[in-house]
């Protein structure tokens, strides 16, 4: 009893401990993935599972009761609410109230109080005809005109020849200074203290029933989307700008991440690449051939069709069919958006850490720089040119594999939702890592 006592109280000693040492970087809480908490979110998040269970009007009343609220909600989760009311309301037939709350995201906008209309899973603004006459927004087709070459240097943005992975990590190494060894070690003391935890007790209830990971799906719907550089800032290979019908799928919000790839190394034998006092952020050190291995396995277990995206479904998944910048829209990239310009003997972020505000237009985080994920694809310079135009899956055979999204090395240019990227596909990289897409039947 007393043996078992000690346990318990090292245990919580190590846990505080490992929240001190980690404080800002490190939080043991069990995903499904980081979400705003508060009463406000969980009826925000009750009315959009309502939207997409078609129940429109009840959705609208209990985000209408938001608003009235006493409670004062932040513009960014005011923004969220005006959308998805303005969508109740539309698909309910009231397009008059529709187009009233689209009005008050755009006063919300025009007023600077936000930066960009928010993405809401499932929720397509482009879609919304309410939406389109307040913000008078151009054919989801007209190509945009080219950025003047200040405008690209303000936003740092710049033309530069194509770097493999290895000459990123190569160049990106920096001479380490005496005091990153004292941080080592603090960094050292406060993992053992982690690792005193159960590796359990970061799994989910589902989790722990299904001993599966459990994914968080957003869909895309079917439909056509531009696909390529339509601002004519990168290499040549994001060219021709070409026209591509994809149906309907689902990606996941998050990259992998290390909690849900340790199910695939316990049922299989492999051995884990990397440290388990980091569960939530994304698995690295996986080559695409670790990563399809992991579809292969989840899809067998779940009896459903995963595996890596396309390079098309991935481009639709970032863009929608907006043709923007970034995932966010074009607003230059900052630190709360993405995590980007940092130095290689950095790290990934936890998922979700820093893409609450860069989340893509389908609700997808980290789409932009973090770490670069692998898609199903080939990689080509030239594939544009002769790409089909419906569900292309790449060409039939070469030397390397697709990246895109960037990683956290990168620079704007690196992380632009049209920017192509290729590696070895045997080879592992600590800036590689993943995220699935599973199709609809």
């Amino acid at each position: 009893m007393i043996k078992c006592r000690k346990l318990l109280f090292s245990k919580i000693l190590a846990f505080g401990l490992s929240l001190i040492l980690f404080y800002g970087d490190f939080s043991l809480y069990s995903l499904g993935a980081p979400v705003f908490s508060g009463e406000l979110q969980n009826t925000f998040d009750t009315a959009l599972a309502g939207y997409h269970n078609k129940s429109y009007e009840k959705a609208a009343a209990q985000l209408e009761s938001i608003l009235s609220s006493k409670e004062a909600a932040a513009p960014d989760f005011k923004a969220k609410i005006y959308l998805l009311l303005g969508a109740c309301y539309e698909k309910s037939g009231q397009k008059e109230k529709a187009k009233h709350y689209f009005l008050e995201l755009k006063k919300l906008l025009n007023g600077g109080l936000i930066e960009a209309v928010p993405g809401i899973p499932g929720v397509e603004p482009d879609s919304l005809s309410g939406y389109g006459e307040v913000f008078g927004r151009e054919s989801f087709f007209k190509f945009k005109e080219p950025v003047a070459v200040s405008e690209v240097l303000k936003h740092k943005v710049v033309h530069a020849p194509r770097k493999s992975i290895e000459q990123k990590e190569k160049e990106k190494k920096k001479k380490k200074f005496p005091w990153l060894i004292a941080i080592g070690a603090v960094v050292i003391i406060g993992t053992a203290a982690v690792l005193l935890l159960a590796k359990d007790s970061h799994k989910t209830k589902q989790e722990e029933e299904t001993g599966l990971p459990n994914i968080i799906w957003l869909q895309v719907p079917a439909g056509e989307f531009l696909m390529g550089d339509n601002f004519k800032e990168g290499e040549r290979d994001e060219l021709p700008v070409h026209k591509v019908y994809l149906d309907i799928f689902h990606i996941s919000q998050y990259e992998v991440f290390q909690r849900q790839y340790d199910f695939f190394c316990e049922a299989t034998g492999r051995t884990t690449p990397w440290d388990i006092s980091q569960p939530t952020k994304p698995v690295i050190m996986v080559s695409w051939d670790d990563a399809k291995a992991f579809c292969d396995w989840l899809s067998q277990e779940t009896g459903e069709n995963i595996h890596l995206p396309t390079e098309a479904q991935w481009e639709k998944a970032a863009r929608s069919t907006g043709q923007i910048r970034y995932p966010w829209g074009n607003d230059p990239p900052d630190n709360m958006k993405a995590n980007f310009l940092r130095d290689i003997s950095e790290d990934v972020a936890r998922v979700g850490q820093r893409s609450y505000r860069g989340r893509s237009p389908a609700g997808a985080n980290d789409m932009a720089g973090n770490a670069a994920e692998w898609c199903a694809d080939w990689y080509s310079a030239s594939y544009y040119s002769i790409s089909p135009a419906n569900n292309p899956t790449g060409p039939a055979s070469g030397s390397f594999r697709v990246l895109r999204g960037g990683s956290y090395i990168d620079d704007a240019q690196g992380i632009r939702s049209a920017n192509r990227d290729f590696h070895d596909p045997a080879k592992k990289s600590r800036l590689i890592g993943f995220r699935i897409v599973k199709e609809v039947d």
